[in-house]
């Protein structure tokens, strides 16, 4: 006759002449399944949202542990499947996952342990319809106990109190004594209402301060007027500005209400053109700083007119520039401006547009600063060089 196994620890039940050699070892297993069963703790760690703990006949599995400590990393509530649904099993279940966690066996009931929350449960083994039930959810239900424990209410009803936590919760830290609380009882008896009381909550002013109030017919809304005052009222009123007059380009002013100060735009400049070589040349204002005139200047004319004079350009200028009269131009070679003319854009002298005869010269004195030209000249090219000058005087 073959083994068989035990209903619900699945413990393996040898038959005579059974397991020749072999008693030994599966009689320490099933003591080993006992031991769990018994007093055994195991980590159960979550993944997903699905787990199976499952009892094996005659191997030791994770199902045959009493007490389970629920870990891992959920990615949400997870369901856990006690496997198989004929086993009935008791449970002592702690969730520390981070996710709720439910215990199913079959279509008969479900038990959700939440997060951070601890459970007795037990499955039925009923097959199919197998239920998961928590014995700790009927625990400590007589009248006048602490049942329910996450709610504050319900405790407080089942031990006979008909105050509310917040309202307990006024006294905490209380020291008097019994007749402390019976002189407030009575002082309630002549009508102060508890928002009048609560006036009083702080306050550290003697009888001798409080009675230079007594007869005073001054409203809350006119006391609090002078909240924050530290120094004499009238004081502070002298000290304050009595008038605002208007100075000099300003309009309005006064000495009491709303006051307006106006500054009148007295500007009488319109708006002009700078286009093409046209620029601003000066700005005149007002005492206050209104525009009241601008000046233009054509930068091209003033270039033109001023080419040939001793004043232009001034000294420290490089310019482009060639000899009127020949002569070699060499480096660090010197002239007059009398002996150079300004260069055209092809090189040539630059002729007086007033005078088509007239080739426009300079003054001051300068100093060849290189030729515009590297490669070997005749003493006739050299002469008629465009080069480039400093003006030094």
């Amino acid at each position: 006759m073959p083994s068989s196994y035990s209903g619900n620890l699945l413990l393996e039940l040898m038959a005579d002449g059974e397991n020749d050699g072999l008693w030994g070892d599966i009689t320490n297993e099933n003591l080993e399944i006992l031991g769990r069963a018994i007093s055994g703790v195991t980590t159960v760690s979550l993944s997903g949202t699905t787990q199976t703990l499952t009892v094996t006949q005659g191997v030791l599995s994770e199902g045959h542990f009493m007490v389970l400590e629920l870990g891992g990393s959920p990615s949400g509530t997870n369901t856990i499947t006690i496997n198989p649904n004929t086993v009935a099993r008791l449970y002592m279940v702690r969730n520390l996952s981070g996710q709720d966690a439910v215990f199913t066996q079959g279509s008969g009931g479900n038990v959700t342990v939440p997060n951070g929350k601890n459970a007795i449960i037990y499955c039925n083994g009923a097959g199919s319809t197998a239920k998961v039930t928590d014995i700790t959810a009927d625990f400590m239900r007589g009248d006048n106990n602490l049942s329910d424990l996450d709610s504050a209410a319900t405790v407080l009803t089942n031990l006979g109190l008909t105050a509310t936590a917040a309202e307990l919760n006024k006294v905490d830290g209380f020291t008097g004594t019994a007749t402390d609380l019976n002189y407030a009882k009575d002082l309630r008896a002549t009508g102060v209402t508890a928002t009048e009381f609560d006036k009083l909550d702080g306050l550290t002013a003697s009888t001798a301060e409080l009675n230079i109030l007594d007869g005073a017919t001054l409203t809350t809304a006119e006391l609090n007027h002078v909240d924050g005052v530290t120094s004499n009222i009238q004081t502070q009123l002298n000290s304050k500005i009595s008038a605002v007059t208007a100075g000099t380009g300003l309009t309005g002013g006064g000495t009491s209400g709303s006051i307006t100060l106006s500054h009148a735009d007295s500007s009488s400049q319109g708006s002009v053109n700078t286009s093409g070589t046209t620029v601003i040349d000066s700005v005149s204002v007002d005492t206050y700083g209104h525009v009241t005139s601008m000046a233009t200047r054509d930068m091209g004319a003033s270039i033109r007119s001023e080419i040939g004079s001793t004043t232009f350009p001034s000294v420290g200028c490089y310019m482009l520039l060639r000899a009127v009269a020949g002569g070699a131009k060499l480096y660090n070679n010197t002239l007059s401006g009398g002996s150079l003319s300004v260069s055209d854009a092809n090189g040539g002298p630059y002729i007086s547009p007033s005078n088509p005869s007239q080739v426009v010269v300079i003054g001051g004195s300068w100093r060849c600063a290189g030729r515009s030209d590297a490669g070997t000249l005749t003493t006739a090219d050299k002469a008629n060089e465009t080069t480039l000058w400093v003006r030094y005087a």
